[in-house]
Parts: C-alpha cells; structure tokens; sequence
C-alpha cells in the first residue's frame, strides 16, 4: 500500500478559505440494536448468541490550526461557531485525493499570547456529510 501523507487541510465557508489546519482527527462511533432471536440459540446448546446491528453512524473531527492577528477568516470561524453555521473541512493527501466534511462546529476555543500576534485555535464539528474530492 502505498504511503499517504496529510498534505492540506483546510475550513471553508460558502467556498472560501477561512482557516488551515495544523492538527486534525476523525472519530467514528456506531450505535447498535440487539435483534437477538429465540432461533439464535448456539450449535449443540440451549444458549442464546446475541446478534446486533447498526443503527446509526456518528462521526466527529476534532481539528486545531493557528492565525495571524488581523486575518478576517479566524472572524468568520468563530462567527461560525456561534451561530452554528454549517462549515466544510477539507482534508487532501499529497496525492491530491481527499474528502470534504460538511457540518457544524459543537466545541471552539482560541488564544494567544501577547507579543506574537498569533493565535492558536481547537474545536470539534459534527459531520453532517463527506464526500469524495
């Protein structure tokens, strides 16, 4: 298999870059139902063997990134955040394969230090949709 590196990733509004990431992550968690059955009863025995399926997929980035004091898209991030408009994150490969994540932000934070002039932000958005770039 061959190697795939992170190369890109980026947050846009309404098709306009208004943030790049430094630090990225993808979580996944899948909720499930036992549908388990008085048939499934185990081969040679009278034991039940639970059977489960899937019933609903939630996934979740958590993403951080840095600023320039005065860049208007730092803003329009944390107006997003607090108005809980809908986000794109697009993450790419060095191979220029990747997939665009849309949703909103549930948790923004940012700071800096005096002297710097940059800021560092983190937060996490609930993926509504993914798709193929």
């Amino acid at each position: 298999m061959a190697e795939r590196k992170f190369a890109g990733t980026i947050i846009k509004i309404d098709s306009v870059t208004i943030a790049k990431i430094t630090d990225f992550s993808f979580d996944r968690s899948i909720g499930e139902t036992e549908v388990t059955s008085a048939e499934d009863v185990m081969l040679g025995s009278t034991i039940l063997e639970q059977k489960y399926v899937a019933t609903k997929i939630s996934s979740t980035i958590s993403f951080g990134g840095i600023t320039y004091s005065g860049d208007a898209g730092q803003g329009d991030l944390e107006d997003a955040a607090d108005q809980g408009t809908s986000i794109v994150i697009r993450r790419t490969y060095s191979d220029g394969t990747g997939y665009d994540y849309t949703g909103v932000i549930t948790s923004y934070k940012f700071g800096g230090s005096i002297g710097d002039g940059i800021y560092k932000f983190s937060g996490s958005m609930r993926v509504n949709s993914k798709a193929v770039v």
